[in-house]
């Protein structure tokens, strides 16, 4: 059974990197032509823009403002995922 799933995972993970290769052509696209939205017979694709996020410089403060660093540094929960190579 773990052959079959490791086989399958690989086969479905080409199919990804296909899907992102013609996700950003369709993007390039888009751009180019200055379009937000396109709609089809099945399906409306949009072209959507994520502003940034905010941050905290964590290496300056933890070198610049140690006590404030050390006041609230917290600890993330580590994960696990399944590699493939």
């Amino acid at each position: 059974m773990e052959k079959k799933v490791v086989k399958k995972i690989k086969t479905l993970s080409s199919i990804e990197k296909e899907i992102k290769s013609q996700k950003a052509l369709l993007k390039d696209f888009m751009i180019a032509t200055n379009k937000t939205r396109v709609k089809s017979d099945d399906f409306t694709v949009s072209l959507v823009n994520v502003k940034g996020k905010n941050g905290v410089d964590i290496n300056r403060l933890k070198q610049e403002e140690p006590e404030i660093y050390n006041r609230f540094y917290k600890q993330q929960k580590g994960y696990s995922f399944v590699k493939i190579v």
